[in-house]
């Protein structure tokens, strides 16, 4: 989540499409930079929880002997 919200500000601090621009002129900018940030926290945040589930080990536990005596 943390990366999302590096990749939110570097948006905003680098100004692409002029949305830095477009909130500071906005009446009421926090309800959009809210969302801006939460959207990036919650894709990032579940892009690295994806890639931590994908990168347990594959196999069985230790320990299990699969019925054989």
């Amino acid at each position: 989540m943390a990366l999302g919200v590096v990749m939110a500000s570097l948006l905003l601090l680098a100004n692409i499409g002029g949305l830095k621009d477009m909130l500071n002129s906005s009446s009421d900018p926090f309800t959009p930079m809210f969302l801006l940030y939460f959207g990036c926290a919650m894709t990032l945040g579940s892009l690295s929880m994806g890639i931590a589930v994908m990168s347990l080990p594959y196999g069985e536990p230790p320990g299990k002997d699969n019925g054989k005596s």
